[in-house]
């Protein structure tokens, strides 16, 4: 197990070097896919089983099965901010924000 989260580490960090330079390119403009790690993060962190991709009011539910919405945010500076918007409170039942540096560490 140590081997698999050693190797998702690198990964990461390549990742999310590449996509810098992308960004500056102009290549993408989104960073959608920081959304995805963040939900991938949070389901092994706190056990959550990740909803279809299909259901927009949470990302997640807990063994318990109290619904999680996850939302994740790549800080650059020291500014921890963070605009949540569009939220359907009564659909979720917890609110889980991941901010990652800009190597994608949590």
């Amino acid at each position: 197990m140590e081997k698999q989260t050693a190797v998702r580490e690198t990964l990461i960090k390549e990742f999310a070097n590449c996509s810098d330079k992308l960004f500056t390119l102009g290549i993408i403009r989104t960073d959608s896919f920081t959304g995805e790690i963040g939900e991938f993060i949070s389901s092994k962190y706190f056990k959550l089983s990740l909803a279809g991709k299909s259901t927009k009011a949470y990302a997640g539910v807990c063994p318990k099965g109290y619904k999680y919405q996850i939302k994740s945010k790549v800080i650059s500076n020291n500014k921890l901010t963070h605009h949540i918007s569009n939220l359907k409170y009564q659909d979720f039942d917890y609110l889980l924000v991941v901010y990652f540096d800009i190597y994608y560490n949590p």
